[in-house]
C-alpha cells in the first residue's frame, strides 16, 4: 500500500513546478542510504544486492516523504519508513524465500541507521 502512495506522490510532486521545487531542494546525507545499499551487496542472503537505480529509487521515495512530512531535509527515518517497500521486491534470496516486505525489513534489522 506505501509503495502505491509514494509512487501517486512521486508523479504528482513531478507535475507540480513548486512542488517539484521544495522536493527537490530537501538535503541529503547518503551515507545511511549507502550502509543499506552496501549491506545488501555484501550480505549471503541475497543473489545480487540492490542496484544504483534501486538505491535512487529509495533516495526519490524518502525524500518525497521527508517533503510530505514538512521536512526540510532527509532524516534516517525517511529512508526507513520506505526501504522496505521500495527495494524489497528488487532483492531475490539465496535461500529461495520469496516475500519482498521481509527483504527489505531483514535489511534494516541488520544495518545500524540512526532512529
Amino acid at each position: 500500500m506505501k509503495r502505491v502512495i509514494v509512487s501517486i506522490l512521486l508523479v504528482l510532486i513531478s507535475y507540480s513546478p513548486l512542488a517539484a521545487q521544495s522536493y527537490n531542494s530537501i538535503p541529503v546525507s547518503q551515507s545511511d542510504l549507502y550502509d543499506l545499499l552496501d549491506y545488501s551487496r555484501k550480505s549471503d542472503l541475497f543473489v545480487n544486492g540492490l542496484s544504483t537505480r534501486g538505491g535512487l529509487g529509495v533516495l526519490n521515495a524518502a525524500k518525497a516523504w521527508a517533503w510530505l512530512a514538512g521536512s526540510d531535509e532527509l532524516l534516517p527515518q525517511h529512508i526507513q519508513a520506505v526501504f522496505p517497500y521500495v527495494s524489497g521486491h528488487r532483492l531475490q534470496r539465496r535461500d529461495g524465500y520469496s516475500d519482498p516486505l521481509d527483504n527489505g525489513f531483514q535489511i534494516l534489522q541488520q544495518v545500524a541507521v540512526p532512529r
